[in-house]
């Protein structure tokens, strides 16, 4: 729906968002987190916030690889 109004929305979700779940949420179309116990309730808060930060490169990455083949195909 936002896609389709062609309008500069940012959907951002806030609470639940771990490095489990992030590249889950970002695929159902997420662009913008919030995930304050899923980092401060950890010793190390780089080491979580660098973890969920890789899965977005590993989603970007999936994005980009099967954009091209798309476009390749075309």
């Amino acid at each position: 729906m936002i896609d389709a109004a062609g309008l500069p929305i940012r959907l951002e979700v806030d609470g639940g968002v771990s490095a489990a779940n992030i590249r889950e949420i970002a695929e159902a179309g997420a662009d913008t987190f919030v995930a304050g116990s899923a980092i401060f309730n950890q010793p190390d808060y780089q080491a979580v916030i660098d973890t969920m930060r890789q899965e977005l490169r590993l989603l970007r990455r999936v994005s980009e690889s099967v954009s091209e083949r798309e476009f390749t195909a075309l």
